[in-house]
């Protein structure tokens, strides 16, 4: 379990030629620039280069009204295309103002569309009145208005029925609004505006065509399909641009981005004089390809060292995994990737993760279902969750298959075992005793994996020269010594009657380890040879110690018992389709709603066990397993690339 090799590279030149590096730095796409300060923190005379990016603004703009026009932005390859900062910079304006006027008209031609249909649906309201609309408007004694009041606040007109200038017509009504005319005497308009202002009265405008509102509506209906016609038009239009010049502004927007990518390079070094310095890393394989490039420019210094040897400047992690541990590195990320010399659990975790999941999600037919949607999740929708399915769900299969189990039915597999010479099944989880046999099963798994997560830490300790940590941590050699020891004491005497525990098997497996973890840190400090190993207050630090030694004791405890909802939930497997063929036989046992019932209560015991299952399994990984040897603070390896941000 390891991570590929990485080196430190040390790049220096004349500042003419860094637009050279960069973009080899940059076309090489292996290359994760760094702070030159993490380096040489004591060196003043360094000089940032960063200047802003001049291609930031530019290609910001054209790639958001390229999105904004739905156009699919393409990096398309332009190593020939070298144009003029000027030229690429017009370019780029000009195809921005272009299609920045098209979605300009477009949406005014969409709030044109939506203040029609707002127009319509309101003058729907005062259908069937027969009287001109504009000219109960242009009245000269009688102030009018249409419009709307919410529900609630009509009844608040109660309050001015004996008003003889405040009147409310009411002509429709919906589940939100009173929709009516109220009229007032000029000399009083203000005043009664003023009012139904305060009930939260929303006017209706009326456009200088009206008539009648029945002449109004249709006159806006009309209205309709020329509006919808100049919104083909401008689509057509927005299309025959894109799909004439579409080629084109790729060529330039994918320029645009490559320097922009590289121009990131030149603001992470910095200069001295006229000289530049640029840190970073590479893969071990292409450090020498990398350096044949840039030494071809004159005065170019290219050096490079092993990333063992950088270690206080956190190498980042390029994770190697062979093909079937691969997809889990989706999970080791997501919890945090490993240090450049701390072990990568990444196969820990595929072999694990798949083997529980199989046990517990154990069901040949459920199984293959779940391959098939695992199958469609990766190659359709390239979803890394279908990646990681695939070998899960074949491990539900195969010890489907062990606990004879298709779709619930957990005697269909009983002719491929007698024929293969078995009297039943090798798994009958029907027993009363089998069950209980599961259950002590899961612990026993569950102890062996804790034991294994221990050793890798111990193993890290060695890696990370952790040494005081390694022989008296928790998860170090004295805890591997007291965990396996109390353990194999307590299962020989329970279950094979071996009296294991006498009082120098106690005294020095069980107790002496107990002591040297609680005294860890002093007894560390003094393996690693530091100087100052003694706490300042012993009263302090053994206190402090009985708490913590308490919490280790607790979480050996918690860790084992928690890998009972391994045999735990082969058992529930067992009940809910239990439950399924009940209901199944309840609707009528042969007949088509039979099958129905199975069939539906498959896909939900399917959906609900994976979803559950996947998520326990994921939170056995993470608490009971990785919490004893895996840190997981390192930082990813990050090359540039165009196209994407650092």
């Amino acid at each position: 379990m390891s991570v590929a090799p990485i080196k430190y590279v040390n790049i220096i030149g004349m500042m003419s030629k860094i637009e050279k590096v960069a973009a080899i730095c940059g076309e090489s796409q292996c290359f994760h620039p760094d702070d030159v300060t993490n380096f040489y923190k004591t060196n003043n005379m360094f000089l940032p280069i960063n200047t802003g990016n001049p291609y930031a603004a530019p290609l910001e703009q054209l790639k958001n009204v390229l999105t904004d026009a739905c156009f699919d932005l393409v990096i398309t390859q332009n190593d020939r295309f070298n144009p003029t900062d000027e030229d690429l910079f017009a370019y780029a304006a000009r195809v921005t103002d272009d299609i920045s006027e098209m979605l300009s008209e477009k949406r005014a031609v969409n709030d044109e569309q939506f203040a029609l249909q707002h127009k319509i649906e309101n003058v729907r309201h005062f259908l069937g009145l027969d009287f001109e609309l504009c000219e109960a408007m242009k009245t000269k004694y009688v102030h009018v208005n249409f419009g709307r009041v919410p529900i609630s606040n009509y009844q608040k007109l109660k309050a001015y029925e004996n008003d003889p200038f405040i009147t409310f017509f009411l002509t429709d009504q919906d589940s939100d609004y009173y929709w009516g005319i109220y009229v007032a005497p000029v000399d009083n308009a203000r005043e009664i505006d003023r009012i139904f202002a305060g009930l939260y009265f929303e006017p209706f405008e009326i456009g200088a065509e009206a008539g009648t509102p029945d002449d109004y509506y249709q006159t806006l209906l009309a209205q309709v399909p020329v509006v919808e016609k100049k919104l083909i038009d401008l689509d057509y239009k927005m299309a025959y641009y894109l799909n004439r010049w579409g080629e084109k502004i790729l060529k330039y927007y994918s320029k645009l981005e490559q320097l922009y990518t590289y121009h990131t390079i030149i603001n992470k070094a910095e200069k001295y004089n006229d000289s530049f310095i640029l840190v970073g890393w590479v893969p071990a394989k292409q450090a020498d390809e990398l350096k044949t490039q840039l030494e071809k420019i004159e005065s170019v210094e290219f050096t490079a060292a092993d990333g063992k040897d950088e270690l206080p400047h956190k190498p980042p992690v390029k994770l190697k995994n062979f093909f079937l541990a691969r997809p889990f590195e989706y999970y080791t990320e997501m919890y945090g990737v490993p240090d450049y010399n701390e072990l990568d659990p990444t196969k820990f975790v595929a072999l694990t993760y798949s083997v529980l999941f199989g046990i517990m999600f154990a069901d040949l037919g459920q199984g293959f279902l779940l391959l098939l949607v695992a199958m469609f999740m990766w190659f359709k929708k390239k979803m890394p969750l279908g990646k990681i399915l695939i070998p899960c769900a074949f491990c539900s299969m195969l010890f489907g298959t062990i606990f004879g189990s298709l779709f619930g039915f957990e005697h269909a597999l009983d002719p491929m075992f007698h024929a293969l010479g078995f009297a039943e099944k090798p798994i009958n989880i029907e027993h009363s005793d089998v069950k209980i046999q599961i259950i002590l099963l899961a612990l026993v798994v569950g102890v062996g994996l804790v034991l294994v997560a221990m050793l890798l830490g111990i193993i890290n300790g060695i890696k990370q020269r952790h040494i005081g940590e390694m022989i008296f941590g928790v998860n170090g050699i004295c805890g591997f010594v007291f965990y396996s020891s109390l353990l194999i004491g307590l299962g020989g005497q329970i279950f094979m009657g071996l009296q294991i525990m006498n009082w120098a098997y106690i005294t020095f497996l069980i107790v002496l380890p107990l002591i040297l973890i609680y005294l860890r840190e002093p007894l560390g400090k003094l393996v690693e040879g530091k100087k100052n190993w003694q706490p300042k207050s012993w009263g302090s630090y053994l206190a402090e110690q009985f708490f913590e030694l308490f919490e280790a004791l607790l979480s050996y405890v918690t860790n084992t018992m928690s890998f009972i909802r391994v045999g735990a939930f082969v058992l529930v497997h067992a009940g809910m389709m239990t439950v399924v063929f009940l209901l199944a036989k309840m609707a009528g046992d042969g007949t088509a709603a039979y099958f129905i019932v199975v069939a539906l209560g498959n896909v939900f015991v399917l959906v609900l066990e994976a979803l559950i299952v996947g998520i326990q399994v994921l939170r056995l990984e993470f608490f009971e397993m990785f919490s004893r040897f895996y840190k997981g603070e390192g930082r990813p390896f990050k090359p540039v690339k165009v196209g994407e941000r650092l």
